[in-house]
């Protein structure tokens, strides 16, 4: 598909920051995109996700408690997210799964239910089998209150300060995780 230059500038900047391609390209230092709301739209997020932070302040708070009572480490997870522009933040959440769940990802890749799909563009080549986006069957990282807040999405509670800072809006594309923001904007 025909990718407008600033779009393919955009692109390159995150590529860059993440050191996958080397420029040689002086365009990438005249062109800095940068993305704003309508401040009408801005001023109705801030009032929304406020009053819904403060409504839902009670919940917050119990779920707080019951994850620090279900297992040690932190209370709210933090992870880094490619937002608008391939601007890079911190997205938090409720955190799910035992501590150090990140590292035992590689051990568990078994059972990942992307693990056999393909794209049906490319020819297949096990040895480079590399798959883009994970989602694991029943994830043994995932706490017993863990699976409670996850079925009920009150882990996802949190995101309410993302909104307040500016890194979110209440609608819109779920920002990607950087692994998958690199092989999507990458050319391998």
């Amino acid at each position: 598909m025909p990718f407008t230059v600033v779009h393919l500038i955009e692109r390159l900047h995150f590529l860059v920051k993440f050191k996958l391609i080397k420029p040689q390209l002086s365009v990438l230092e005249k062109s800095d995109v940068i993305y704003k709301l309508p401040k009408i739209k801005r001023i109705f997020v801030v009032n929304f996700s406020s009053i819904c932070l403060i409504i839902l302040s009670p919940v917050l708070i119990l779920t707080a408690i019951s994850i620090r009572l279900d297992s040690k480490g932190g209370i709210i997870y933090k992870s880094k997210r490619v937002g608008t522009g391939y601007n890079i933040f911190d997205f938090y959440k409720f955190r799910s799964m035992r501590v150090g769940a990140d590292s035992q990802l590689e051990k568990l890749s078994e059972l990942n239910l992307y693990k056999n799909v393909q794209d049906p563009n490319e020819e297949s080549d096990d040895s480079e089998n590399r798959v883009a986006f994970v989602k694991l069957a029943r994830d043994p990282r995932i706490t017993r209150f863990g699976s409670f807040i996850r079925k009920t999405s009150i882990d996802e509670l949190p995101q309410l300060f993302n909104v307040l800072k500016g890194d979110m809006s209440l609608v819109g594309n779920r920002p990607l995780p950087l692994y998958e923001a690199e092989t999507l904007t990458s050319n391998d």
